[in-house]
């Protein structure tokens, strides 16, 4: 079995694609500044998907969206300006490293603010908090792979479940298999999450009392947890996930963070079943 590939649609709609991106002027120079916890946290699920990618700090906030090197995990952070203490005007893309960064500002206190200066001629990064100064060498966001766009389905189920829901489903399902099921069953009004293994199979059963939504069709996709697991991991237990799925295509989920100022979606490709 193989992974299907979520791919940037080089067809798709240009003045679609051009309301997704940030359309405010690039800069030479930028500063802005965050809370630690809320930075933390929006490099972290950029760091779920891959090790480096495009930052674009500016006053529209923070924007970054990005594709795993298989093509099958996809995701769109939007932090917006509102979620900052102080941001800049224009646009700055940093080409960052994800992994040192996070080392970094994991040792500021979670409400404290944290200082990012941009330059672009020396292309550096100097991020500041107490007591600390780090500079950092920015990579060229030519030299980052390309961002992808997203991709326009139209998913008929839809369901919604809290983040400790779903980290639990997923923990209990890596205990018999690699994959799950996500199935739609419009006459039991309900989305069940089966994981078969080669000897044992677990069935989650989500209904109105976990916060089932809609369920329209009688489909299901096909879902390596490896993925999802890594999707799952950066999402906090007290959000609210809505999740979108139909016949062998995409699975995407949606939640926000940071007070509803940071916004994500999720795309997760499926697995082709063999026959």
């Amino acid at each position: 079995m193989s992974a299907d590939a979520v791919e940037a649609d080089g067809e798709a709609d240009d003045e679609g694609a051009s309301e997704e991106r940030p359309s405010s002027p690039t800069v030479d120079s930028l500063e802005t500044l965050i809370n630690a916890d809320t930075l933390e946290k929006t490099i972290e699920v950029a760091n779920s998907v891959a090790d480096e990618s495009v930052l674009r700090f500016g006053r529209h906030g923070l924007k970054i969206r990005l594709v795993d090197p298989a093509n099958v995990y996809m995701a769109n952070i939007h932090l917006d300006s509102s979620g900052f203490e102080a941001v800049g005007d224009g646009m700055f893309p940093a080409g960052q490293k994800h992994e040192g960064l996070l080392d970094f500002i994991g040792k500021a206190d979670s409400d404290e603010l944290v200082s990012l200066a941009f330059d672009a001629e020396t292309r550096r990064l100097a991020v500041e908090f107490q007591p600390y100064e780090r500079d950092y060498a920015l990579i060229d966001p030519d030299s980052i792979r390309q961002e992808p766009d997203l991709p326009e389905i139209d998913l008929p189920n839809t369901f919604t479940i809290d983040g400790s829901t779903l980290k639990e489903v997923v923990e209990v399902s890596q205990l018999v298999s690699d994959h799950v099921s996500i199935e739609g069953d419009p006459d039991a009004e309900c989305i069940r999450i089966v994981a078969e293994g080669d000897t044992d199979t677990n069935t989650a059963t989500l209904d109105d009392e976990l916060g089932f939504a809609e369920v329209t069709a009688e489909a299901s996709t096909f879902l390596s947890l490896d993925y999802l697991k890594d999707a799952v991991g950066v999402i906090p237990k007290s959000s609210t996930i809505e999740v979108r799925f139909g016949g062998e295509f995409p699975a995407m989920m949606e939640w926000t963070f940071a007070d509803d100022h940071g916004h994500v979606e999720q795309v997760i490709a499926p697995r082709i079943v063999s026959q």
